[in-house]
């Protein structure tokens, strides 16, 4: 066997190992969410590995032999799996009754009902033991993490989307509560106690520091973003540096170097070890610490064994333990990219750091020091982009440059930041010196994020085009890094490709137009973006947190900083909330019907229509047609009309229907319609609408079954997701209405 694994040609029999399982586990957790058969997936795929095979030469071959092992090794694991943790778990889909539980974190409130994760003890009389998402009838409880309670519940399936976080997480049910909630005593388990740490920090930092910086230090240390400020995550996110809140291998590496710079490689190591399980603690076991926390201990094993060793190796080990306790973590994003991260730089990075060192010849140390961190933030987003734009839709052109301003004091910050929450805790005055010495460190990181955030096209969001151009510009200067010769010539090839890809998009936003309907606490929120601008249009009543959190994806993806145009369909307006900065999305014209209040109306322009009637703006027509309540709303974009009922009653609608013939492609409604399912089925026949889109105002009572009144396709909208559609945009129209 040794003989036969010493002819592989990189020698790494572990990673052949690891590449087959993860891409079974990843197909068969796709499968499993999707409702694919699992025998046909992995058929195909074998007999895809087995033609594959025979075109490659013979020590080649002997790593896809093994990398094919493990893909019925990994599928048959995956099976197991499901079998075994899965497949109960959804037998108890459409139980009622009691459910004794207890919770995993502190409840959260979203408007009319709350949300608190919880870990199942007995469901009636029968013991069970797995985590679900439990959702209030009231946001009030104040339920803490490790609290005991009973409750009567509703369990149903949990849509297992990936986007949605409930599959990663391995959760399949979710409960609803339709009784009394009962606290019952119950011991709080020790890894529960220990997010008391996490709290702790917050609160040192809040104590000491100005709100800004006490929050992204706070996100720095533990990766909870909670108090970061909408236009904070917006600044972290189009800056290109979202992952210094995400405690991962950056943070671990850092908090090591300075272990082994000042006790050096053996008593760095002793020390290390508490750092690194401090650090899973503290970030809450997150697969990026858990991933990097393994790699660690396996290079400091390797160092006590007087072994070399070895970046991929020790990746690909540490990915097989992680999915070995939690298979479909395997869909986590954060996970993903945590991994594809330390592939990049692990294949990339070695061969770009020998042709800088071979052309400057050490003679330039600085300038070596910026290209090195510069070929890191290469060679990881070489691996990273793809995944980044399928999930987040956006790519930073500015991530090199804030990047390379701010890792450096990554490793002063944390160091200095773990010993100001200790010394905040115990000893007051060393805590305020402390202080003093962090707030410069972490006011250059924040003014970084602002300033970069605030510069045009800092970060852009499209399709195909921009993906095409960025992956094209990444491969190209990474083809020049990895000569000696063509380190200049590979970073300005990646900017002129950035160049190309930001007219890629130009010209991608200028031929498309996008529709966007966001379920805003029960109430729909229409966004039209086309060439820079974006409309929004109220379908009901928008609260004003509701509205700037429903608008502030869409403004990120395009790139923007205000809605141009807001018309309301109602006289309950939108009322600013505060504090300020977290309506960081400001409108420029709101547009609303008589009789609404001037303080409801948050727009820095504003105009007032009396009956309604039909309007043109930006991107297509569209129609107000009076009601009892407010207005109903159509919309005519290119090759697609929207109607939305805005809450008006179903009898009021489809008398409108008839009497003016509306015709419709999608038919927006509320969960009232369902009340009326006779009358809504004639709405949709006369409109020959094509999809019926439905926003929830709760999870309480059982989902409306829309089906009975429309045959085709229903979506259901739950409070903050949303529905994206991409149309060719027709021309610019006028922007004033008749």
């Amino acid at each position: 066997m040794k003989e036969w694994l010493g002819r592989f040609p990189a020698q790494r029999p572990l990673c052949w190992a690891a590449a087959g399982a993860v891409c079974a586990i990843f197909g068969s957790a796709l499968a499993f969410c999707h409702g694919f058969a699992l025998g046909k997936l992995a058929l195909a795929g074998a007999l895809f590995c087995g033609l594959f095979l025979l075109t490659l030469p013979r020590g080649r071959r002997n790593g896809l032999l093994l990398c094919l092992a493990f893909v019925g090794l990994g599928t048959a694991f995956f099976g197991f799996w499901r079998l075994v943790r899965a497949e109960p778990q959804l037998a108890f889909s459409g139980w009622s009754g009691t459910m004794e539980c207890m919770a995993l974190e502190e409840a959260q409130g979203k408007g009319s009902y709350g949300q608190v994760q919880v870990r199942a003890l007995a469901l009636g009389e029968e013991e069970v033991n797995f985590s679900l998402p439990l959702y209030l009838e009231d946001a009030s409880p104040e339920i803490k993490a490790g609290e005991h309670f009973a409750v009567e519940v509703r369990l149903s399936r949990a849509p297992l989307e990936p986007w949605r976080g409930f599959s990663s997480e391995g959760m399949f049910l979710q409960a609803s509560q339709t009784g009394e909630l009962q606290t019952q005593d119950g011991e709080t388990p020790w890894w529960l106690r220990l997010q008391g740490l996490s709290q702790q920090v917050a609160k040192v930092a809040g104590k000491w520091l100005p709100q800004r910086e006490s929050a992204l230090l706070t996100g720095i240390i533990t990766g909870n973003k909670e108090d970061f400020t909408a236009q904070q995550k917006r600044d972290l996110n189009l800056s290109g540096t979202a992952h210094l809140a995400a405690v991962s291998g950056l943070h671990v590496s850092s908090l090591l170097g300075v272990a082994f710079a000042l006790f050096g490689k053996k008593g760095g190591s002793f020390v290390g070890i508490p750092l690194c399980l401090m650090m899973v603690v503290l970030a809450g076991g997150t697969p990026s610490v858990l991933r990097a926390v393994i790699m660690a201990f396996f290079a400091m094993a390797a160092f006590w064994m007087g072994r070399e060793k070895d970046t991929l190796s020790s990746l690909s080990a540490a990915l097989l333990l992680l999915l070995l306790f939690s298979p479909m973590s395997v869909l986590n994003v954060g996970l993903q990219l945590s991994f594809a991260s330390v592939l990049g730089i692990g294949l990339l990075f070695p061969p770009m750091q020998q042709a800088i060192r071979e052309k400057l010849g050490g003679k330039h140390r600085l300038l070596e020091k910026i290209l090195e961190g510069m070929a890191v933030t290469l060679a990881a987003q070489a691996f990273t982009l793809p995944i980044s734009v399928l999930a987040f839709q956006r790519v930073s052109f500015l991530a090199l440059f804030s990047n390379l301003l701010i890792v450096p004091l990554l490793a002063p910050v944390l160091v200095l930041g773990l010993c100001f929450v200790v010394a905040g805790s115990f000893w007051p005055i060393l805590g305020k010196m402390l202080s003093l010495a962090l707030h410069p460190l972490l006011w250059w990181i924040d003014l970084v994020q602002r300033k970069t955030a605030a510069l045009p096209f800092s970060s852009v969001s499209s399709g195909g085009v921009m993906l095409f151009f960025s992956l094209l510009g990444l491969g190209v200067a990474l083809f020049f890094f990895r000569k000696k010769e063509g380190v200049g010539r590979g970073l300005a090839t990646y900017f002129l490709c950035g160049f190309v890809c930001l007219s890629g998009v130009g010209m991608e936003q200028a031929l498309t137009l996008s529709l966007s309907v966001v379920n805003c606490g029960g109430s729909g929120l229409l966004l039209v973006g086309e060439a820079g601008q974006l409309t929004a249009f109220s379908a009901g009543d928008l609260k004003g947190d509701d509205f700037y959190r429903g608008a502030q994806d869409t403004l990120d993806r395009m790139g923007l900083a205000q809605v141009s145009h807001l018309w309301l369909t109602s006289t309950e307006g939108i009322a600013p909330i505060a504090p300020p900065e977290d309506r960081w999305a400001g409108v420029q014209r709101v547009i609303a019907p008589k009789g609404v209040l001037s303080s409801l109306m948050l727009g820095e322009e504003k105009q007032v229509y009396g009956e309604g009637g039909g309007f043109s703006f930006s991107s297509g027509e569209g129609a107000l047609i009076p009601g009892e309540k407010g207005y109903l709303l159509q919309l005519a974009l290119p090759s697609c009309t929207v109607l939305a009922t805005c809450g008006q009653d179903m009898g009021e609608v489809l008398t409108a229907v008839k009497e003016q013939d509306l015709q419709c492609e999608v038919l927006l409604v509320d969960q009232k319609a369902a009340e009326d399912l006779p009358r809504l089925a004639a709405i949709c026949r006369r409109t020959g609408c094509q999809m019926l889109v439905c926003t929830r105002s709760s999870y309480g009572g059982e989902s409306a079954s829309l089906g009975a009144a429309f045959s085709g396709p229903v979506l259901y909208l739950e409070d903050g997701e949303r529905m994206d559609m991409e149309l060719w945009a027709a021309g610019a129209a006028g922007e004033d209405e008749e």
